[in-house]
């Protein structure tokens, strides 16, 4: 997430297509293993570790954040430079406090233990393992959602295109569903343990409002929203 860091030289606008783009790349995260794991093998600590080790460790600490950044209705450039497309499962927030607890606890409790205590790797496995679980969940919960959203539309007579889901707020209970079609957006919020009682509201597209206007504008923002 370095990539931030360019927020002080680009515009926002621009940092769009910047952020989560070739730093986010699986051929980012295999190549820039290779000198991070070779910085590693130049340090006292890890001396006694082989670079073939370095690297893998490298690699999996840069390609799980990606993944785990593909979860998130944000979007991750994998393919870069070979394909632009945000790949995003939208099942969890950016910040989930739930997903991310688990994991500081672990490390931390973890911590408190001698180096060499078995202890020290149980508790950080136990918040590894709760995180993941609950990472899992979140696209079932989706699948759940996708289900009565799709019921709703087809029981109001309604044909759509497109169909995304999306988590609001922390913990997976709240959701927005959208539809997208020929002329507008339906939308429609839902609780994980209640029946949603809100109406489908209508957002009519109104193309025209984007005649004139830059371009290279235009087609970043239908790019960034995924439509």
């Amino acid at each position: 997430d370095l990539d931030v860091l360019l927020y002080l030289v680009y515009e926002s606008f621009d940092m769009l297509r910047i952020h989560r783009g070739i730093s986010h790349s699986i051929l980012f995260c295999i190549l820039g293993a290779f000198p991070i794991g070779f910085l590693m093998h130049k340090t006292s600590w890890a001396k006694q570790f082989s670079y073939l080790r370095l690297w893998t460790f490298a690699f999996l600490c840069l390609i799980t954040h990606v993944i785990l950044d593909a979860f998130t209705s944000y979007g991750t450039q994998l393919f870069l430079p070979f394909s632009d497309v945000r790949l995003g499962l939208d099942s969890i927030n950016v910040v989930d406090p739930v997903y991310t607890l688990p994991l500081i606890f672990g490390a931390l409790l973890g911590m408190i233990f001698p180096r060499l205590s078995n202890w020290r790797m149980r508790l950080n496995t136990v918040g590894l393992v709760v995180s993941s679980v609950y990472l899992m969940l979140t696209l079932v919960v989706k699948q759940d959602i996708i289900a009565r959203f799709e019921s709703d539309l087809a029981s109001s007579n309604i044909e759509y295109k497109k169909v995304l889901t999306m988590p609001v707020g922390t913990a997976n209970l709240n959701w927005f569903g959208v539809a997208k079609t020929n002329d507008g957006l339906f939308m429609k919020k839902y609780n994980l343990f209640s029946e949603s009682k809100d109406d489908l509201v209508y957002f009519p597209n109104n193309d025209d409002y984007l005649i004139g206007l830059n371009s290279e504008w235009v087609e970043t923002m239908k790019w960034f929203s995924k439509g």
